[in-house]
């Protein structure tokens, strides 16, 4: 796949056309971030692939999928890269609700580090009586300023 994209982006089809890898909706970031290939993720950025652009389905960015996956490497080059990280995708969800959802202390603390708004943040906590989540304080990120 990092021969495939080096050749499309040394061919600046990537850049010329940016449409030419969507695929259901995600572009070559996305599929790139969602496969764990950060060797192909540092190429698609360098060359300067849009690292905010949506998924034509939900409204994610791949920065989306890296919190998904708790995958704090891929946030961490996605963000360094300036990834919107308080970007909402369709139905309102953020980066950081996710990461706060997942309970994942290191990608939520990159994302507070990176300038997400810890005080929109709500973190969806499993009640112990049922499998339902229920809302809880939107002030947890604060912790980890």
């Amino acid at each position: 796949m990092l021969e495939t994209t080096k050749v499309c982006i040394n061919a600046k089809s990537v850049l010329h056309n940016p449409w030419i890898f969507i695929i259901a909706g995600l572009t070559a970031l996305h599929m790139a971030v969602e496969s764990g290939n950060l060797d192909v993720v540092k190429v698609l950025l360098n060359h300067k692939v849009d690292v905010d652009a949506l998924d034509g389905k939900s409204g994610r960015t791949a920065l989306f999928i890296a919190c998904e996956q708790n995958d704090h490497k891929m946030v961490k080059i996605l963000t360094d890269f300036d990834a919107n990280v308080n970007i909402a995708n369709y139905a309102g969800v953020t980066p950081a609700n996710i990461a706060t959802s997942q309970r994942s202390s290191a990608v939520a603390r990159i994302l507070v580090d990176h300038g997400a708004d810890a005080a929109t943040s709500v973190v969806m906590a499993s009640s112990p009586d049922d499998n339902s989540k229920q809302p809880a304080s939107p002030q947890v990120l604060d912790r980890y300023h």
